[in-house]
């Protein structure tokens, strides 16, 4: 603690003085600065000041009388002698000055109790209403400042909170939207899923077939240059596929098969050069089967075979 604030925390006194007013001021070297250095302090001691040099002197106490002597001699009133004639003409005659009573006793003049109490009281008074005066003053501003600080912060928080909510309400729109678009996928999906599903069972029953019939079976062919022979054309009653084996003496020998089911034409070429099969899926309907050659010399001679599997 440095020695000012040591100075100002230490216990003191001030006596002031005010005509027959005499005061006291008790306490930290602080607040009786704070104190002495208030307006309406200073503005009560100038008043007291004023109002002591305007009243009278202490007057002196009355006469005590005794209750012999007031009823022995009954109040009379004292004739005051003739006064001289002054000897010089026109000027006042001088008033006798009146004579005590014997009865009366002159009384001491003492200290005027009543001021002193009167100068209290207004002290006290007046040191009320100034720490009233802070009060009202220093505490309802620090209240305010508060209030303001804590409202400011409300709305900010308030604030905070709205953006929040709307940024909740935009990410739970997103978050609707993916979800219906995740839904729409599965069910995509499912969909596929089933689609192959059965496709692969078709394939499996396909892969599967167990009758087999030989429907053109090793027949010899012989076939111009870049000349094509139909060897097979008729009805398969079942779904299924056809394999068609070649032995040429041409590398350019191909198979050709084609046909029409429900509005789809189907046409396909397998070259399968001196030797080789290939194999073609088939629809319940007229297949037609050739086998050519795209030579440019002369007579291709051939060994064919079909097998039809469903």
């Amino acid at each position: 603690m440095s020695d000012k604030n040591k100075q100002d925390k230490e216990h003191s006194k001030i006596s002031m003085r005010i005509g027959d007013v005499h005061v006291e001021f008790e306490g930290t070297s602080e607040n009786i600065k704070k104190m002495m250095a208030d307006k309406e302090m200073f503005d009560f001691a100038k008043n007291l000041e004023a109002a002591s040099k305007r009243s009278p002197p202490a007057a002196e106490s009355a006469p005590k009388a005794t209750a012999n002597t007031l009823e022995a001699a009954p109040k009379e009133k004292t004739v005051p002698p003739p006064s001289k004639p002054s000897a010089t003409p026109g000027a006042p005659a001088k008033k006798p000055l009146p004579t005590p009573s014997k009865t009366m006793k002159p009384s001491k003049k003492g200290t005027n109790w009543k001021n002193l109490a009167l100068a209290s009281i207004l002290v006290t008074i007046v040191l009320l209403a100034s720490l009233a005066g802070v009060i009202a003053v220093y505490v309802p501003l620090a209240v305010n400042s508060a209030t303001d600080n804590l409202n400011t912060q409300l709305a900010e928080k308030d604030a905070n909170i709205t953006a929040l909510n709307a940024n909740i309400t935009s990410l739970n729109a997103q978050i609707s939207s993916l979800q219906s678009r995740i839904n729409s996928n599965t069910e995509t999906i499912s969909e596929l899923r089933y689609a192959n599903q059965l496709l692969n069972s078709q394939i499996a029953s396909y892969l599967l077939l167990n009758t087999t019939t030989y429907i053109y079976t090793e027949e010899q062919l012989t076939q111009n240059a870049s000349e094509s022979t139909t060897i097979f054309q008729d009805v398969l009653n079942f779904a299924g596929y056809v394999g068609v084996t070649v032995q040429s003496t041409s590398n350019t020998t191909y198979v050709q098969l084609y046909y029409a089911y429900k509005g789809v034409d189907f046409h396909q070429n397998v070259t399968t050069a001196t030797s080789g099969t290939a194999y073609f899926p088939i629809l319940p309907t007229v297949i037609t089967i050739n086998v050519g050659n795209t030579y440019t010399g002369d007579t291709v001679n051939a060994t064919v075979s079909v097998v039809y599997y469903h």
